[in-house]
């Protein structure tokens, strides 16, 4: 087991140390060699985070600062258990099974400190949360994958080069740095690059900034614009215009590479969709048609016994899903996975929701999302289906003034889902 102490009191940290040196040697058999590494501070640590399996928090009377240094490791989605020392009175206990996080108590004893190792030990085997991590390095930088993210590797003659799942930063560096551009290899990447990219930025657009308002958007904040990724910098914010149309910029280039293989997720479909989205929400009604349309052609909308196997589908990319999460049997996804489905036993859908839909059990949707006591008993997965996109053409045909065009596609959405009897809407 690979320990990482993380104390900022120096006598803390080496009692620890101590303690952690003779659980070694009593432990040895049980639980097999400890391999423990000290920090002061995060800043040394977090960089070399993803090698631990297990973070011992030792943060000297400032509890905000340790749960600040939890929160960044479970967003770095670092695989260790970890555990926060805090001056308490009760013994060692499992503080949160979901986060993986545990608290044990000051001063450290021996026995509660040998429990909590055999028990994070079990965990680790019974959860496979001990991934394998390899250790990647180029020139300048080093990564930390897992090899299950790791989609394509080759040995040649002078260099090794591996391909895997990356995120938002990784894909600032690809686009920058990548001496081959012209094979069907390198295509595939820098278009899956840039879309990610686009896609990242559209979220972020969405989530602090204002809503867009066209006649307004040069006059309104929009996001940090960043070509070349730099942890040091600090790019002041540029206006909501300009952040949309780095966007556009994105999409536009991710198309041009036309990806096609479908193991690098974010093909030209799913580019297509989220530029539907990202033009809808920038009120460019016209083009949220053409994109919305042109995907809308080739993953067409489910007749009503698909649509009920398609939204209650865990793990499979089924039927006219364009992209969705992925909740795998043996990851911590599982766990959020079902705590969500438990939650949403915990209260009935707001009626308001339900009177939406027509008055008649003949709307599938009514069926199989929520039961007659307003329950939820629909299976909680995120996705992107293209009954979206239709909705997309039917409000921006509403908001073009084409009121006919608007209710021919919001009819043809509700003719999938109402089994009988169904009464097309019209504008009179």
């Amino acid at each position: 087991m690979h320990i990482a102490v993380l104390a900022d009191n120096i006598a803390d940290r080496k009692q620890t140390e101590r303690l952690l040196d003779r659980a070694n040697s009593a432990l040895a058999s049980e639980i097999g060699t400890l391999y423990v590494d000290s920090f002061g501070d995060e800043s040394s640590f977090l960089p070399v985070c993803m090698k631990y399996d297990l973070f011992l928090l030792d943060i000297d009377h400032d509890m905000a600062h340790c749960m600040e240094i939890v929160a960044r490791l479970q967003e770095l989605s670092a695989p260790g258990m970890i555990v926060v020392c805090k001056d308490a009175a009760e013994p060692y206990r499992r503080e949160n099974a979901i986060q993986h996080l545990y608290t044990l108590d000051k001063p450290i004893l021996t026995a509660p400190l040998h429990k909590l190792l055999r028990d994070i030990q079990q965990e680790i085997k019974s959860q496979k949360q001990n991934l394998t991590m390899i250790e990647i390095r180029d020139i300048e930088h080093t990564h930390f994958v897992s090899k299950d993210d790791i989609i394509y590797a080759r040995c040649f003659e002078k260099e090794h080069r591996v391909h895997y799942v990356f995120d938002h930063h990784d894909a600032i560096d690809i686009i920058g740095n990548m001496d081959d551009t012209e094979s069907d290899l390198a295509r595939t990447l820098l278009g899956t690059a840039w879309s990610i990219r686009s896609i990242c930025y559209y979220n972020l657009m969405q989530r602090y900034c204002e809503p867009y308002q066209p006649e307004t958007a040069k006059e309104t904040l929009g996001l940090p614009l960043v070509d070349d990724f730099d942890m040091e910098a600090k790019p002041a914010r540029a206006n909501l215009k300009e952040t949309a149309e780095f966007i556009e910029e994105g999409f536009r280039k991710a198309l041009s590479y036309n990806v096609s293989n479908e193991d690098f997720i974010f093909t030209s479909s799913v580019t297509k969709a989220y530029f539907a989205r990202f033009f809808f929400w920038t009120q460019n009604w016209s083009n949220a048609i053409t994109y919305a349309k042109e995907v809308l052609e080739k993953y067409p909308m489910l007749e009503a016994d698909e649509y009920v196997e398609a939204i209650n589908q865990k793990q499979a990319k089924a039927h006219n899903v364009i992209i969705r999460s992925f909740t795998m049997d043996d990851d911590i996804g599982t766990m959020s996975y079902a705590t969500a489905q438990a939650d949403i036993k915990s209260r009935p859908v707001d009626r308001n929701l339900v009177d939406l839909f027509a008055a008649t059990d003949n709307d599938v949707r009514r069926r199989c999302n929520y039961d007659s006591k307003r329950i939820v008993n629909k299976i909680i997965t995120t996705k992107f289906r293209s009954e979206e996109l239709c909705l997309i053409i039917a409000e921006a045909h509403a908001h073009l003034n084409q009121e006919t065009d608007a209710l021919g596609y919001l009819n043809q959405l509700r003719s999938k889902r109402i089994t009988q009897n169904y009464i097309a809407y019209t504008i009179n």
